[in-house]
């Protein structure tokens, strides 16, 4: 209990203490490279504090450079910070609309110029996608979890069609990420973080040309990911 508070208290005064300092040098300068470190420094004290180790393996598979698409299976709160910690670039990504209103944290989203998901609104839906594969193909590293929300058990659950048609229109390398501990280390509706490993395995780059020339696009590019996660 202890090592919680420990945590919490410092996720919240870091948080508040990094937006002191990035959110105006962002707004002088237009430039990310300080928030994301800071958010990467961060996330790694935040960890080191919780006892969670996380291991990377498959980074040689990246390219050096150039738009990608990551999609990452989904089994805790910890999956998003953990990815934006550990993968290269400053990682942009589809936001729950209701983040954008918490304190400092939406602050943060909105500086960052992530994209808000409204669900239930097909319109704005079309339009936030747009605008993320636009962002996308002019070099912005985008991250997606195509089950659209956390898997209570660690299994695979059916992929949002979403996802895919962003991957169709941005054209951009698709990165499939499996994280293997994250459930186990913060469960679903859990607000304690549980000492352990977590994996962060980087499978190889899917080029447009995999699944472009297929009779459903957005289907084999689904079914390559949903392969790749479970090997």
């Amino acid at each position: 209990m202890m090592r919680s508070l420990l945590v919490w208290l410092f996720t919240w005064l870091f948080m508040i203490a990094a937006g002191v300092v990035a959110l105006p040098w962002l707004w002088i300068t237009g430039r990310l490279e300080l928030a994301y470190g800071l958010a990467r420094v961060g996330v790694r004290g935040l960890l080191w504090l919780a006892g969670v180790e996380v291991v990377v393996v498959g980074r040689e598979l990246l390219p050096a450079d150039g738009p990608r698409l990551y999609m990452a299976n989904h089994q805790s709160n910890l999956d998003p910070p953990i990815l934006i910690a550990y993968l290269p670039g400053n990682i942009a990504f589809l936001a729950k609309q209701e983040l954008f209103s918490v304190p400092v944290l939406g602050w943060v989203l909105k500086a960052g110029d992530l994209v808000p998901v409204e669900r239930g609104n097909r319109a704005a839906a079309q339009r936030n996608i747009a605008r993320a594969a636009e962002a996308a193909r002019g070099g912005r590293p985008f991250l997606v979890f195509p089950e659209g929300t956390r898997s209570p058990d660690g299994r695979l659950l059916e992929f949002k069609k979403g996802v895919f048609y962003l991957a169709e229109e941005a054209g951009v390398p698709v990165v499939p990420i499996t994280l293997a501990g994250t459930g186990a280390r913060m469960p679903r509706g859990a607000l304690r973080i549980r000492p352990g490993k977590v994996e962060v395995r980087i499978h190889a780059p899917l080029p447009p040309e995999a699944w472009a020339g297929a009779a459903e696009p957005r289907g084999e590019c689904a079914r390559l990911v949903r392969e790749a996660m479970r090997e």
